[in-house]
């Protein structure tokens, strides 16, 4: 087995144990439901979980997209159903073998790309920072 089918393998069992335990998370959603003689809802906990640490709010009423972002679901535009929580995840699985074989194995060229940014990353902040110390140099009285 060379090192892609081994990045392969690896994303596949990545995306494969995260779509288990969206899996597990019905199973057991549905078993508490069965022991607490309650109703089955929609919502899978490990989606909503997900949804709130990405600043989601949940909607109650069944309109198509259960979670939004902002004050209330009608007044925001930002509206989501859920996917995201699934899919993304699993596209970084699948991803990330791959990456991290192809930058060991070019490691020259991801020295140079990390080289670059690193640079690019000290001038940006360089020149946010002199922008301040300007702002405040015209300003004496920008500290007391």
């Amino acid at each position: 087995m060379n090192e892609y089918e081994m990045a392969f393998t690896a994303g596949g069992i990545f995306s494969l144990v995260w779509f288990l335990l969206y899996i597990l998370c019905w199973v057991a959603h549905g078993i508490w439901a069965w022991i607490d003689d309650a109703e089955i809802s929609s919502d899978n906990f490990m989606i909503y979980k997900g949804m709130e640490i990405l600043g989601y709010s949940l909607d109650n009423e069944d309109n198509g997209f259960r979670y939004y972002k902002g004050e209330s679901y009608y007044r925001t535009k930002i509206k989501s159903d859920g996917v995201k929580i699934m899919l993304v995840p699993m596209t970084i699985f699948v991803i990330t073998p791959f990456i991290t074989l192809i930058s060991i194995q070019f490691y020259n060229v991801s020295l140079v790309i990390g080289t670059v940014l690193g640079i690019f990353y000290l001038a940006r902040f360089a020149r946010r920072n002199k922008k301040m110390f300007d702002t405040h140099t015209k300003d004496k009285n920008a500290h007391s």
